[in-house]
């Protein structure tokens, strides 16, 4: 149990919040995290023995989040776990996000059978700015405000595929031979999204690789600025 934790100063690339790999039994609750990368994430880890290891009843609630560069509240990227069942998050603040507010970013062939988020709020502000990478110590930024990333992403794709961030990792799998990752269901209830006037509006992410399928996306009553919005409209299934 995680409970009333203040978690800050999380600056560096790959800082992240709060990870849970290949546990089962967590609560996050009552917290606030403001992070460089994800904020909270659930994820599978490579290599052995923690893959026999399932994420299984996971609960984050009731927490504010600031997520700075990565994704706020996420499934993912590393999903190399026997399952995920039984992940809610619920009951959250997202008062600064970028790449991604909700996000299922499966890396791994993990199934992962059922993902809850409800009554979540995410707010967007027009002095957002996008996210870079800084290859050389002193290059400055020069990203402009307004900008903004997707409000909710869901994708697949493998950790170790050439190009990627894991690729030539010493023991890694053939990627042409482990399967994309896949899930059951996915519920998306009552997210309120908040764009403040003059900010960017955020994307809605929904994309399987070919040759992939992804099972069941539900949404009800995800609104923007209090109007409903269909989150599947205009994006790729």
């Amino acid at each position: 149990e995680f409970s009333h934790l203040k978690v800050t100063g999380v600056w560096r690339y790959n800082g992240d919040g709060i990870d849970i790999c290949n546990s089962q039994r967590v609560r996050i609750h009552d917290c606030y995290i403001h992070s460089f990368d994800d904020s909270i994430v659930l994820k599978g880890i490579w290599p052995e023995p923690d893959r026999r290891r399932p994420v299984e009843d996971i609960r984050a609630e009731r927490c504010v989040c600031w997520c700075g560069w990565g994704r706020t509240l996420e499934i993912g990227f590393e999903t190399w776990a026997p399952y995920y069942r039984g992940i809610v998050f619920e009951d959250c603040d997202l008062i600064h996000n970028c790449h991604g507010a909700l996000s299922v970013h499966l890396g791994g062939p993990a199934p992962v059978e059922d993902v809850l988020f409800r009554n979540i709020r995410i707010e967007y502000d027009a002095d957002n700015k996008p996210s870079m990478i800084q290859k050389v110590r002193y290059e400055k930024y020069a990203g402009k405000a307004p900008w903004s990333g997707n409000s909710i992403r869901v994708e697949n794709g493998k950790m170790f595929q050439p190009g990627g961030p894991y690729a030539g990792t010493g023991g890694c799998p053939d990627p042409a031979k482990e399967p994309f990752g896949t899930f059951g269901k996915i519920r998306f209830e009552d997210i309120a999204i908040t764009v403040e006037k003059g900010a960017m509006r955020p994307r809605v992410h929904i994309r399987a690789e070919p040759g992939s399928t992804f099972g069941k996306i539900e949404a009800e009553n995800v609104t923007l600025n209090g109007n409903r919005i269909d989150i599947f409209a205009g994006n790729a299934k």
